[in-house]
This record gives structure tokens, C-alpha cells and sequence, in this order.
């Protein structure tokens, strides 16, 4: 299997990471206040 992910720094994204996630996935969020976990979800 061959690593899909690529190592970046905050200063080399140069897009807006809020809008790729609204246009292409969104984060699903579960919990609360005290204990909760995220993922990615996209409809693709």
C-alpha cells in the first residue's frame, strides 16, 4: 500500500482551508463539551 498523505506546513497551504471543507466534505462532530471526536465526511 502506498502512503496517500503528504507532510505539509501550515504557511504552504495556500488555499482556504474553511472553504475546501465546505465545498468538497464537511467535518461530522460527536459528543461534548468535555469529550467529543471529528471526521471528515464528503458526499463524493
Amino acid at each position: 500500500m502506498y502512503n496517500t498523505f503528504t507532510e505539509l506546513k501550515p504557511e504552504q497551504i495556500t488555499e482556504n482551508p474553511f472553504e475546501r471543507v465546505g465545498a468538497d466534505r464537511m467535518l461530522v462532530t460527536a459528543g461534548n463539551k468535555d469529550s467529543f471526536n471529528m471526521m471528515t465526511a464528503g458526499w463524493g
